[in-house]
């Protein structure tokens, strides 16, 4: 094939469009008008239902001359008119923080699923991952994990705002560019600011650089299918293509076995990504393709260390996943990583530096952060750990443990009639070949946003990890348990009587300060004070 432009641009514009349902997702009120409006205004036209969310309150800058409440109101208000002069529906406002969609990724992601579920498009806009605005990029990345779990199929289409893209489709719309100058003139609070109106028309008018002549503006889009963007080695090569891999050789240190399970979805490329910015150095890293799908093309290695793909070739539940991946381990000791989390870059420095000053333990764990996190375990994992501990809550992320490998590998699988609580089961067995040892840090993350298992089935799955254990507990143990569990409820029950006891002190005081301060003398003796604080000198 010639290498033509063609094949790296459209030379051709699509000026046909065809009835969908439209989800738009806009980070600021203007997004939507910026980066898409005139092809929105060409899809309403042939009779699209279009739903459009400016998902934060844009009120991140206000100007000196009006409050918060003030700005927000005028930035919708803008949006809203600009939608109206466009023939767009009026926008859905989510007032998340502006320039804070960061800090607000699970609500963001849930409301953005329940969205999705509702609605049901067969088209959504987002902006494009090449923007630089943190709000833009949180928000597209918010998508793609709320996509995770859609079951069907449809297009993205990325537009571009305050970077360009290189697009895989262009609209004509030079018939509105007198239109979507007005509409764009809206955003008076914006324009104040920077020359949006000039940038982004002289975008969209390069846009038609490939175009016939008579085309002057277009709007650039890069389209793709919902599943393209889901597979991990899709995403996993992009971060490869901009890593400079230089394989070490000479290792000095344990090495440790970083096993995944994998059903191939987006999040792995950022599994993937933070294994390799680990900075412990002697680490291989297996990876269990369980989704039955073609086998994954993620190289042979990541970042500095080797990478391997066990492909079964066919579909694992995860308990046969995980036992896939410990018969591939090679290292002194191992550690899992599933495909929807991850970890802080010295998660296994820090493990193995505590594992090796504690040479007693069988396992070492940290602390885990995010939507998942559970604080009421900060406290057990300081306390004595034991099998009944463990038995009573499942309190120990398996991505969280650094297990020594000799000892556990010959004895401990994970049980493959297990749906669910594998991992935990397989934790309890640990536990009773050797103690584990807390290192005092959180340096491991929960990314998942939700679980597709019924919770009405956890009871049901409780019982058949307990009828496995429970026979496994002396009676002195369990006795010694239930004594320090009464002593612990004793315990709070003491606390919780001082805390009112001293709540009733609290009132009583403040009912004198009141009682004292509505009196005669307090108030005829206020001028001197003033005069006092006024005298005294400034610290």
């Amino acid at each position: 094939m010639k290498n033509l432009e063609s094949n790296h641009r459209p030379y051709q514009a699509q000026k046909t469009f065809f009835k969908e349902r439209i989800l738009v997702l806009a980070p600021h009120p203007d997004d939507e008008i910026f980066g898409c409006g005139a092809t929105l205004h060409h899809f309403r036209e042939a009779g699209s239902l279009i739903k459009t969310i400016i998902v934060t309150d844009g009120g991140a800058f206000i100007p000196n001359e009006l409050t918060k409440q003030a700005y927000v109101q005028r930035r919708k208000h803008e949006s809203s008119k600009a939608a109206e002069l466009l023939g767009l529906p009026q926008p859905e406002f989510w007032n998340f923080s502006d320039r804070m969609l960061h800090s607000q990724r699970v609500a963001l992601v849930l409301k953005i699923t329940e969205q999705v579920s509702e609605f049901k498009p067969t088209l959504i806009f987002t902006p494009s991952e090449t923007e630089i605005h943190p709000d833009h990029l949180e928000l597209t990345f918010c998508l793609h994990q709320a996509l995770q779990g859609y079951p069907d199929d449809l297009q993205l289409w990325y537009y571009e705002v305050g970077q360009p893209l290189t697009p895989n489709k262009l609209i004509d719309i030079t018939s509105l560019e007198e239109q979507l100058t007005q509409s764009m003139q809206c955003f008076k609070s914006q324009l104040s600011v920077q020359n949006y109106l000039d940038q982004l028309l002289g975008l969209k008018r390069f846009r038609s650089y490939t175009l016939p002549k008579d085309v002057r503006l277009a709007e650039a889009f890069v389209v793709k299918r919902k599943k393209e963007i889901l597979q991990g080695d899709v995403q996993w090569e992009k971060i490869r293509a901009k890593t400079q891999t230089v394989p070490k050789t000479s290792r000095d240190t344990p090495l440790i076995s970083v096993l995944v399970r994998t059903l191939n979805r987006a999040s792995l490329a950022e599994t993937l990504n933070c294994i390799q910015a680990q900075d412990y150095p002697n680490v291989e890293i297996v990876v269990v393709n369980a989704s039955g799908s073609p086998e994954l093309d993620l190289g042979s290695y990541c970042g500095n260390h080797p990478l391997r793909v066990v492909e079964p070739g066919r579909k694992l539940n995860r308990p046969q996943a995980a036992n896939a991946a410990l018969a591939e381990a090679k290292g002194e000791y191992f550690i899992f990583l599933d495909d929807d989390d991850t970890w802080d870059s010295n998660h296994l420095s820090q493990l193995l530096e505590y594992g090796q000053k504690n040479l007693d333990h069988i396992a070492v764990f940290s602390g885990v952060k995010g939507k998942l996190a559970n604080p009421l375990f900060n406290f057990i994992y300081e306390s004595h750990l034991d099998l009944v501990t463990l038995l009573e809550l499942n309190c120990i992320a398996l991505h969280c443990a650094l297990f020594k490998a000799k000892p556990i590998l010959q004895q401990c699988k994970f049980d493959n009639n297990l749906s669910l609580f594998e991992d935990w089961d397989f934790i309890i067995q640990v536990i009773q070949k050797g103690s584990f040892g807390f290192n005092g840090a959180y340096t491991a993350y929960y990314e998942s946003s939700s679980s597709n298992i019924d919770k009405s089935d956890h009871l049901e799955h409780k019982v058949k990890v307990f009828e496995k254990h429970l026979s496994y507990l002396k009676p002195a143990i369990l006795a010694n348990y239930l004594n320090e569990q009464s002593k612990n409820k004793l315990q709070v029950a003491e606390y919780q009587n001082n805390y009112r006891e001293a709540l009733e002190k609290i009132a009583a005081l403040e009912g004198k300060i009141n009682h004292m301060e509505q009196s005669f003398s307090w108030r005829y003796t206020g001028v001197f004070r003033n005069i006092f604080d006024l005298l005294a000198p400034s610290k």
